[in-house]
């Protein structure tokens, strides 16, 4: 194994180390948002308060991580299949024979992107979401600056999509700044998922549930 090759592999897990942040970031944000959790945040000192504020503000932070996630995974695909794919064609051709390069070519980028996109899911995703959505205080304490400065830095190119945005959905009467949120069947998904994570208590979800009931009366 070259150094070349060495070096690519080090750059790919440094953007799943970034994307493992963001999304760690990203589920906190989400499990945040609670009115109480807000509360108990900003209760522990300035870094609290900035936090809360975060929660409050949550919708604008999201953005720029979403942004940033696909930016990452797009990087990360890029790398995986123009630059460590041809080197894994190289070795199958020493296994398999100067036969049907084409094919050689198509399944090293398939293996590679495959095999790296798959622990960029694990590690990059999964994990820190569930770490996030569990310890969501606790990361957003530790990750409050970091946060605001990414955000900071991503909030022109924010600025920009929303108002392509607008532009795009005007036609079809779209208004994204009055436009709900979240739909009733992605609230109850989050009350549940919240409920399975220990987040929010039975009790809780069961008046969720009761208010929807009453809104849907005639």
């Amino acid at each position: 194994m070259d150094s070349t090759i060495v070096e690519l592999l080090l750059l790919e897990l440094l953007l799943v180390a970034v994307l493992a942040v963001l999304s760690a970031s990203e589920a906190a944000l989400h499990t945040i948002r609670r009115p109480q959790l807000i509360e108990e945040l900003a209760a522990r000192g300035r870094r609290g308060r900035r936090a809360g504020t975060m929660g409050r503000k949550a919708v604008e932070y999201l953005a720029s991580i979403q942004i940033a996630e696909f930016l990452i995974v797009f990087a990360f695909s890029g790398i995986s299949a123009a630059y460590i794919a041809p080197r894994l064609s190289d070795l199958l051709r020493f296994i398999f024979g100067p036969g049907a390069p084409v094919v050689r070519d198509v399944a090293a980028v398939a293996v590679t992107v495959a095999a790296l996109c798959l622990v960029a899911v694990l590690f990059g995703i999964f994990v820190p979401r569930t770490i996030g959505a569990r310890h969501a205080q606790t990361v957003l304490l530790i990750l409050v600056w970091p946060l605001e400065l990414f955000s900071w830095l991503l909030r022109p190119l924010v600025a920009v999509l929303f108002t392509l945005t607008r532009l795009l959905t005007r036609p079809f009467g779209g208004n994204p700044q009055s436009s709900a949120l979240v739909t009733e069947d992605e609230i109850k998904s989050l009350v549940e998922a919240g409920q399975a994570q220990g987040v929010v208590q039975e009790r809780e979800q069961r008046m969720i549930a009761s208010i929807f009931a009453i809104a849907e009366k005639p």
